[in-house]
């Protein structure tokens, strides 16, 4: 079945980030302007063995990282509809097992890759989730194992963790060794008014507050609460904002199309 898509912080936070905008268009990645999120700000360092299903995707004729994603089986992995949108899987490789940028681990070719059919980069990235088939199953151990995904709904007063080589500022460097951040979720009305209720469709939600955030190049990867995936970061206004929370893509909303077009 084809799963279709609908379109406080502090008021003292809103009123600054009001002010902002009169001077500058706020968009947090590059992707071409807003689409292309982000690198763990306020963050602290991690190790893969806590973060096992953590994956750097990379391009092969550059060899480097440009987005995340998360292990869900023995050859799928989730990441963001952005990151991939108009790639080759010829040009796509994952790299797993290390807290290293660039370095490290074991990489796998990509042989497939599925983004969502309702994905839209001019409506505020809804359905922002793409999936990608290794050509070699992944060999499962202490630094290399799936994720399960989210079956209930995300509870507003949950604490979440974001990972990732994003930057650690707007418009940094990447990290060079694996990050980790928790922030709280912030309330669905909240997120739709801090926004724009146009811009904050039912498949998203936000989290984050002032200093603590997802940034450039952590686009695609892990939102997990209770070791268990509810989201894949997608996008923002900069990064650490005061009134700008991240906005991630839900695990559980899109559940279905995750498991009938991987078969996890």
């Amino acid at each position: 079945m084809q799963v279709f898509c609908s379109t406080m912080w502090s008021v003292y936070f809103l009123a600054i980030s009001l002010l902002a905008t009169n001077t500058d268009a706020l968009k947090r990645h590059k992707l071409p302007s807003h689409l292309s999120r982000r690198p763990i700000v306020g963050g602290s360092d991690a190790k893969i063995l806590d973060f096992p299903y953590q994956v750097s995707l990379g391009r092969r004729y550059r060899g480097t990282h440009f987005c995340g994603g998360s292990i869900i089986s023995m050859d799928w992995v989730l990441t963001a509809a952005h990151c991939v949108d108009g790639s080759d899987p010829d040009d796509l490789f994952v790299r797993v097992g290390t807290n290293l940028l660039n370095e490290g681990g074991v990489t796998h070719n990509v042989s497939k890759v599925v983004s969502h059919a309702d994905f839209s980069k001019h409506l505020d990235l809804d359905c922002d989730m793409a999936l990608l088939k290794v050509e070699n199953p992944f060999e499962i151990g202490p630094m290399v194992k799936p994720i399960p995904l989210a079956k209930t709904p995300l509870k507003s007063s949950s604490i979440i963790v974001v990972s990732g080589w994003g930057t650690t500022e707007e418009a940094g460097d990447l990290a060079n060794t694996l990050l980790k951040v928790e922030i709280p979720v912030v309330p669905h009305w909240e997120c739709k008014w801090l926004y724009g209720a146009n811009k904050i469709s039912e498949n998203m939600f936000c989290g984050g507050r002032a200093g603590k955030d997802s940034c450039q190049g952590d686009s695609g990867g892990p939102v997990v609460s209770n070791g268990i995936l509810i989201g894949v970061v997608s996008w923002g206004e900069g990064c650490a904002r005061p009134g700008y929370p991240g906005v991630y893509a839900d695990v559980y909303k899109l559940r279905s199309w995750v498991l009938e077009n991987s078969g996890v």
